[in-house]
């Protein structure tokens, strides 16, 4: 009788030796996971942003050589390499598609440059954790002094930017245009031929960029006079699927000729690529090939 309950005790005994083994080699894992992060390598890069109609107290602090920060998130970014700044005098009218000049107030637009380390994947480029793309938003703090600012530019430097691929799929090859309106020289330049698009808010592929025009908007008062706004009509390639209910990139996402209003506002789709994001309109299916 002893000796059966020997044997079992002993049974036991190695059940759980086993088990804490198990937890161990687990814990161990959890531990390299998180404490030995395999780092991506990083490359100095820069990005440039427009500080529009800040005060003159704000253009003192933020100079040459100051730290900047996401205030979105307090992550350290970079530090600023170059500053510039002009007074704050037009104020664009949409209506009527004209600059007003006004009296200012001591106020400035400026232009500021940071660099950081970053690196460059599939299809975003990421600067000290924040993800610069042209016409996107950048919340910038530095000790003392904060703004708002938009992307105005990207330099890669010297890093290396794998090729973009262009992986939609389907039996049929769309060619299409959409339409981005009402954009300014900035958003014009980080378009490029052979970039890929994405639709930001369903994450689908709307294809490579295989051309693209370029229109200024009239002023409506005196078409001789530049507005500094452009319409760019831009032309993708991508393959894609015919149904009796329509066509579709990828099997998921439609093409719809005058389509708009896709995030329920009235400022169109919106798009991403490495460089750029903005808002756009379908402008016309040009061709299916079968």
């Amino acid at each position: 009788m002893n000796a059966e309950k020997k044997k079992r005790f002993n049974w036991i005994d190695v059940v759980i030796i086993l088990l804490v083994i198990v937890l161990a080699a687990v814990a161990l894992l959890v531990r390299n996971k998180v404490f030995n992060k395999e780092e991506i390598p990083t490359d100095t890069m820069r990005f440039t942003v427009e500080a529009r109609n800040v005060f003159s107290d704000f253009a003192d602090l933020c100079v040459a050589g100051e730290t900047v920060y996401n205030s979105s998130t307090n992550a350290y970014v970079g530090k600023i390499v170059s500053v510039s700044k002009t007074p704050h005098v037009p104020n664009y009218n949409e209506e009527r598609a004209v600059k007003i000049a006004y009296d200012g107030d001591d106020s400035y637009d400026m232009i500021i440059t940071i660099e950081g380390q970053g690196y460059v994947n599939g299809r975003d480029i990421v600067i000290g954790g924040y993800t610069p793309k042209v016409g996107a938003a950048f919340y910038l703090k530095g000790k003392g002094f904060a703004s708002a600012t938009f992307v105005v530019d990207i330099d890669t430097m010297n890093a290396k930017c794998d090729p973009l691929v262009n992986d939609s799929e389907g039996e049929l090859g769309f060619t299409y245009q959409i339409a981005n309106i009402g954009v300014r020289q900035a958003g014009i330049d980080a378009i490029h031929i052979g970039d890929i698009l994405y639709d930001e808010l369903n994450d689908v592929i709307l294809g490579e960029v295989v051309d693209k025009k370029v229109m200024p908007v009239k002023n409506k008062e005196d078409e001789s006079k530049d507005t500094g706004y452009f319409t760019q009509i831009i032309t993708l390639k991508a393959k894609g699927t015919e149904t009796d209910k329509g066509y579709f990139i990828n099997g998921t996402y439609e093409l719809k000729v005058g389509a708009g209003n896709a995030d329920e506002t009235e400022k169109g789709y919106k798009f991403v690529s490495r460089y750029a994001k903005s808002t756009y309109w379908f402008y016309s299916l040009l061709d299916i090939q079968r």
